[in-house]
């Protein structure tokens, strides 16, 4: 599945009851938002992620959840704040919904430092 084709897939699968979604290409991937506020990431190599701090990124380990982590060509690898979203997370409409709320309310908490 094309990077293009799994957005696709995950907006009219998992965010099609979720208003004001938009995203934008990024890194060969896209980013999504929600009323102009980033709070997830697709990549090139199919995976959702959302916006993590250092409270949620918990939930999501003990989830199974991975942390985002690119290399710069020449550099260490970089963790970004971000984790997949566990699958169980993903087939529960309510709890969805709960999660896209916490990674929006990280992603304006960052916004405002």
């Amino acid at each position: 599945m094309t990077t293009k084709e799994f957005k696709n897939h995950i907006l009219s699968t998992y965010f099609v009851e979720v208003p004001n979604i938009t995203t934008r290409a990024m890194f060969g991937g896209y980013a999504l938002y929600k009323d102009g506020i980033i709070f997830s990431l697709l990549t090139s190599d199919n995976k959702l992620y959302f916006k993590v701090d250092a409270y949620s990124a918990k939930e999501y380990a003990e989830l199974g959840g991975e942390p985002f982590v690119y290399q710069h060509f020449g550099k260490k690898p970089a963790q970004m704040p971000y984790y997949t979203v566990p699958q169980s997370i993903l087939e529960n409409p309510k709890d969805l919904l709960s999660w896209i709320d916490t990674a929006l309310e990280v992603s304006r908490n960052y916004k405002s430092k």
